[in-house]
């Protein structure tokens, strides 16, 4: 799935939540025609924070190795997409995180995968330096893993 598909699918579960009234306006009322034909501005579907507290993130989510997704609350989540794979990325497998601003994860910090060196400890993989954090939904996460399972789908169709 190319990185154009990808933003498509967020906005459009973006603008589908809203018109479902499940996302808040900003006291600005558009009619969904008036959303729909209008020129969208960058912060109408991302919010992309320079920088997160590592003392909120509560999870860290490996969807594969582009997509990694940062919980901060039930309702607060940040998606990192990488644009070639980090190595040692894979679900389910400990990841760790280098802030160079102390108590900061910021854009251009580090996420390692980790390995077991079958002595008992953990060694740190290869380092990935993280382009930015991009706001997103539970829903929006669960429709990116949707699509990844859908392209990955077809690609193995195509093979066979």
């Amino acid at each position: 799935m190319n990185k154009l598909s990808l933003a498509a699918v967020l906005m459009l579960a973006s603008l589908q939540m809203f018109a479902d009234g499940l996302v808040e306006g900003d006291g600005e009322d558009l009619s969904l025609e008036e959303i729909l034909t209008r020129e969208p501005a960058r912060s109408d579907y991302v919010d992309s924070p320079r920088c997160l507290r590592t003392g909120r993130i509560r999870q860290i989510e490996v969807i594969d190795a582009k997509h990694v997704v940062f919980k901060l609350s039930h309702k607060e989540y940040y998606l990192v997409r990488f644009k070639h794979r980090c190595p040692g990325l894979q679900r389910n497998k400990p990841v760790i995180y280098e802030p160079t601003s102390g108590s900061r994860l910021c854009n251009m910090d580090g996420i390692r995968s980790t390995y077991n060196d079958g002595l008992g400890g953990i060694r740190p993989g290869v380092r990935c330096s993280i382009p930015q954090f991009e706001s997103v939904t539970k829903e929006q996460i669960v429709l990116l893993k949707d699509a990844l399972i859908a392209a990955k789908r077809k690609t193995k169709t195509k093979a066979d």
